[in-house]
């Protein structure tokens, strides 16, 4: 990670804010070696699911800097340093992912006129968790300024998301990713 970014994340995490979140969001896309690929994240969660906390701490660094903002990144990697009871780590981890979920939650109101900026769905199942929602359907549908995820719920409610710049980061609009869970 570059000296820029490192200090512009610093910033970020003692005041996280959804301008501050799209900014880094912009810096980290630009390079196309940066995109949340997801067979990363097969990877993490497969290194999870074998136990290999170990390797999964010692590795991290490998998908920084395209998880960096991604809260669920940070969930497993907290998750794995309680296995390796690894205090320090886990409460880092705790952390940042608060920070990073209330920088992504800052990003719109969930409304069409403003809604939620993600990188990838993983971002969504998020949000919808920490929102304490229920999909029971998803549509790509034209929002004011771009495509948009139409995500609706059992409660009757929907929520919408728009991917950042999908010019520079082409958006996946399915995976296999699981909902963010917490421990």
């Amino acid at each position: 990670m570059n000296d820029s970014l490192e200090e512009l994340y610093e910033q970020f995490l003692q005041q996280p804010s959804g301008d501050r979140f799209l900014t880094l969001s912009q810096l980290i896309l630009t390079e196309r070696r940066n995109l949340r690929a997801i067979q990363d994240w097969r990877r993490i969660q497969s290194s999870f699911r074998k136990g290999d906390f170990e390797w999964l701490i010692q590795e991290s660094w490998e998908f920084i800097p395209a998880w960096l903002l991604a809260p669920r990144f940070h969930q497993i990697l907290a998750d794995a340093a309680e296995k390796t009871r690894d205090s320090e780590m886990e409460e880092l981890e705790q952390f940042q992912l608060q920070q990073c979920l209330e920088g992504l939650m800052d990003t719109g109101e969930g409304s069409q006129p403003h809604p939620y900026h993600v990188v990838s769905t993983s971002d969504i199942h998020d949000i919808m968790a920490a929102l304490d929602k229920t999909p029971v359907a998803q549509h790509c549908v034209q929002g004011h300024e771009s495509l948009c995820d139409l995500v609706s719920c059992d409660d009757g409610s929907e929520l919408w998301f728009r991917p950042i710049d999908m010019a520079i980061a082409p958006y996946q609009a399915a995976t296999e990713e699981p909902t963010l869970q917490r421990t």
